[in-house]
């Protein structure tokens, strides 16, 4: 993980924050989160996590394009969900479409070699803006090629406000050694030894420090993380997937 930066820039009209989803949808998201398909419930979170976002971005009746948001779904192939970068009001205007899981084992280094193409090319537009947040929802294990080498490389893309922040969202109730139960007071995940699982381990390392500003945030939404936690939220408990996308959505504003 690699750190550096304040994370205290607004997200404004003139300057807004990027956000990019990259959803996995390999065979591995068929398994069901509060009696419904985990593919349903993550974009159900999502479609949330807009809508507070437009909350946020709302003057009058019309949404100020303080956010512009792109989102790829992956298994052996990737998809562009939102057709490259869009204002949030832009994506707001249709429903997000349903994810169709494959029967496929999940490819994560191809989904972030298309994150890694998209922020390279764009990153320049975004120079007085927040750095970027990349939040990554995932089953967890990869057949394929290691990612680290790319998540590494986008994680080391800057801003002035500081690098690109990749955040895991860890659909896997077996991931962590200490099941959650009381969520608002779940300190974060600091060391790779809480968990319980090789791949989930994988994910801290690709994980971002939580800058001090959203962990600031965090605790403001009523939630306890400690200092120098990971952005790895494990899904071992429904709340928890909420708050891995509560956190792509602290953003300080103006």
């Amino acid at each position: 993980s690699v750190g550096g930066g304040v994370y205290s820039k607004p997200a404004l009209s003139n300057a807004p924050a990027l956000i990019v989803f990259l959803i996995d949808i390999g065979f591995k998201m068929s398994r069901d989160i509060d009696g419904m398909p985990a593919s349903e419930y993550i974009r159900l979170n999502l479609a949330n996590g807009l809508q507070r976002l437009a909350r946020l971005s709302t003057k009058g009746s019309r949404i100020i394009p303080r956010y512009h948001l792109a989102c790829f779904t992956y298994a052996a192939k990737v998809s562009d969900v939102f057709s490259g970068i869009q204002p949030l009001g832009k994506i707001l205007e249709a429903d997000i479409p349903k994810f169709e899981v494959s029967g496929e084992p999940a490819d994560t280094y191809e989904g972030f070699l298309y994150v890694d193409n998209l922020i390279s090319r764009n990153l320049k537009k975004y120079t007085n803006s927040p750095a970027p947040l990349v939040c990554h929802i995932t089953s967890g294990e990869y057949p394929g090629r290691n990612p680290q080498f790319l998540t590494d490389k986008i994680q080391r893309y800057a801003v002035p406000d500081g690098n690109v922040l990749i955040e895991n969202v860890l659909i896997d109730d077996e991931a962590v050694l200490v099941p959650t139960t009381k969520v608002k007071y779940w300190p974060g995940i600091r060391d790779e030894s809480e968990l319980a699982k090789a791949y989930a381990a994988r994910l801290f390392n690709m994980s971002s420090v939580i800058p001090e500003s959203y962990r600031i945030a965090g605790l403001e939404l009523g939630y306890s993380l400690a200092p120098n936690s990971r952005m790895l939220f494990p899904g071992n408990h429904p709340d928890i997937i909420s708050l891995g996308f509560a956190m792509s959505a602290v953003t300080r504003m103006a």
